[in-house]
């Protein structure tokens, strides 16, 4: 009932915003994988070319599946149903290792999945974000298993599970109250396991992931984000707002959270990372939670404090995020609002806390129990219900294109951008279309990257475009042919007898070389790929193929199986 709105207005619909670049970097996968058979290396369809594998958005989960067997978008909206049934077992199953009951239970996984946080994220398009989900588990595993060393394996495979959804930001932000519970129990227990458990888990974790973190690391080396315009954090009263109001969506404008704290931002930018509508039930209810019994109640508490004041960014008392920021990854980070992520799901079992505290001052606690339980889901429903209506209004004959007969790649330099009403002049705005355009196997060089990448290749619509294989010889540019095209893979031909350079319309990495007929060429280092030629050459093969991702891919394997293995052979894991 909750995502029922997303397919009442239509199954096949696309989205607001960055829903396009969402559904592009799915499509990118899925199109190289089950279309051309290919590793997924190269992204051709982007920026002019840059690595797939290595890019951040690029998702590789099992959890995607639905996108191979019922397409992007169709598929898309059925992981977004399977990782929110995730997460409200996830937290279900969390309420009960804390000695909560079924009915207590259920109003904490209602809280966690159904907050006004997913709703607004899932409007603004950020579906790629869903595998936060995946956080109730961590959280679980760890305080289950934490004295024992042989379950890092299965909290490592959860950490890569959750890496490979999409977005980087969900593991630093879960590696915080992780980190801060471990280090409160440690110091409470006095024993290193709690830390130890987290430092093999994370060991498992990056072995397991390797061929992601390997090409990404590299390329988010050599591409530093742009950290200006940052979002600064909550103000104590803008903390209150988001909690409190119902009417936190896309088109947020009212004065209520732009008036406290001096807050930077426009309406688009500041609703989806602001959000988080609990309602003032669950608020009363979280406030009871705080003198409630419950275990681990000072390493939750704890958790808890330090991830309000790092989410307040720049407007804490006491700046936690000026010390955090200061470490790798968590440098590198631009919206802080983001750790609100696993403090909503504390608050879901402080609320679930305060409901069974609450319930023991009434002759009838269950009857008590279902009403508060009720009363939330209607709450938060009733809060989600226009947002999410609102998420997938743009009918695909409104966006989809059908332009390329041939099929044959080709590149344009810059997009419009589709509405519900049809498409726009895109250079009045700082998105452009991605999707419909990979969908007819054509790239868009100037697309949307939040990375600063320099762009090289260019497009239809650029004066200087000279098409997507070219020579450049003494007597000026001529022509050569795309014979066989592939992401990862390109054939061109040319008319034998001339001498200079072949260039190919895409921008130049590490990791391209010539292969097959004829030998003895070799890739220059340039901003598009180029190749020396003489008279006697009349063709090339070029293949995008870096030595890390090979060795990522065979490191990522190793551990899958040991772990596999490792798992199987201790009967601890099988009951």
């Amino acid at each position: 009932l909750y995502l029922f709105p997303l397919l009442a207005s239509g199954i096949r619909n696309l989205g607001h915003f960055d829903s396009d670049s969402a559904f592009y970097y799915l499509e990118a996968v899925r199109k190289t994988v089950f279309e051309y058979g290919q590793f997924p290396f190269w992204d051709p369809w982007h920026m002019g070319g840059m690595p797939l594998m290595g890019s951040p958005g690029a998702p590789f989960s099992p959890f995607y599946l639905p996108v191979v067997l019922f397409g992007t978008v169709v598929g898309a909206k059925i992981s977004l149903f399977i990782m929110h049934l995730i997460g409200f077992a996830g937290t279900y199953f969390l309420a009960r290792y804390f000695g909560l009951s079924h009915l207590p239970g259920i109003l904490a996984a209602s809280v966690w999945s159904f907050n006004g946080m997913h709703s607004v994220q899932i409007q603004a398009g950020w579906f790629l974000f869903s595998h936060l989900h995946l956080i109730p588990w961590l959280l679980l595993c760890f305080l289950k298993y934490r004295d024992d060393l042989r379950m890092s394996a299965v909290m490592g495979m959860l950490l890569a599970l959750t890496l490979l959804g999409g977005s980087l930001n969900i593991i630093p932000i879960a590696y915080l109250p992780l980190g801060v519970m471990g280090l409160y129990f440690a110091i409470s227990e006095r024993s290193a396991r709690p830390i130890t458990f987290l430092a093999a888990s994370t060991a498992v974790f990056v072995l397991l992931a390797a061929f992601k973190i390997i090409p990404t690391y590299i390329w988010i080396s050599s591409n530093p984000r742009d950290l200006q315009n940052l979002v600064e954090g909550y103000s104590a009263a803008a903390f209150f707002w988001s909690l409190s109001d119902p009417l936190v969506n896309l088109e947020y404008n009212t004065a209520n959270l732009f008036s406290t704290g001096s807050i930077p931002g426009s309406a688009f930018y500041v609703a989806p990372e602001f959000g988080m509508y609990a309602g003032p039930i669950v608020l009363v209810l979280a406030v009871a939670g705080l003198f409630a019994k419950f275990p681990h109640k000072g390493a939750l508490l704890t958790a808890m404090v330090v991830l309000i004041f790092v989410s307040m960014g720049d407007y804490a008392l006491v700046p936690l995020w000026g010390i955090l920021k200061k470490f790798p990854v968590y440098d590198s980070m631009r919206v802080v609002t983001r750790f609100r992520w696993p403090f909503i799901l504390l608050v879901s079992l402080l609320a679930a806390f305060g409901a069974r505290r609450l319930a023991s001052f009434f002759p009838r606690k269950e009857l008590f129990t279902k009403a508060v339980t009720a009363a939330v889901l209607a709450s938060l429903y009733v809060a989600a219900w226009p947002v999410l209506s609102a998420s997938f209004i743009v009918p695909p004959e409104k966006a989809l294109l059908d332009f390329n007969k041939t099929g044959n790649y080709f590149q344009v330099w810059q997009t419009g951008w589709y509405t519900e009403h049809g498409w726009i002049d895109g250079y009045k705005f700082r998105v452009t279309a991605m999707f419909p355009y990979i969908k007819e196997n054509v790239g868009v060089a100037k697309g949307y990257e939040p990375m600063d990448i320099k762009i090289y290749a260019r497009g239809i619509g650029s004066p200087d475009y000279k098409g997507e294989a070219f020579l450049h010889t003494p007597k000026g540019f001529r022509k050569a042919s795309i014979v066989g095209w592939s992401p990862n893979r390109v054939s061109i031909a040319w008319e034998k007898g001339q001498t200079g350079d072949l260039y190919l319309n895409q921008n130049y990495m590490e990791g391209w070389k010539t292969c097959g007929k004829p030998g003895g060429l070799k890739i220059m280092e340039s901003g598009l790929i180029r190749v020396p030629i003489s008279e006697n050459d009349s063709g090339v093969d070029l293949c995008y193929a870096p030595g890390h991702a090979y060795a990522g891919i065979v490191i990522s394997l190793l551990t899958f199986f040991a772990c596999v293995v490792f798992i199987f052979k201790n009967s601890r894991f099988m009951t």
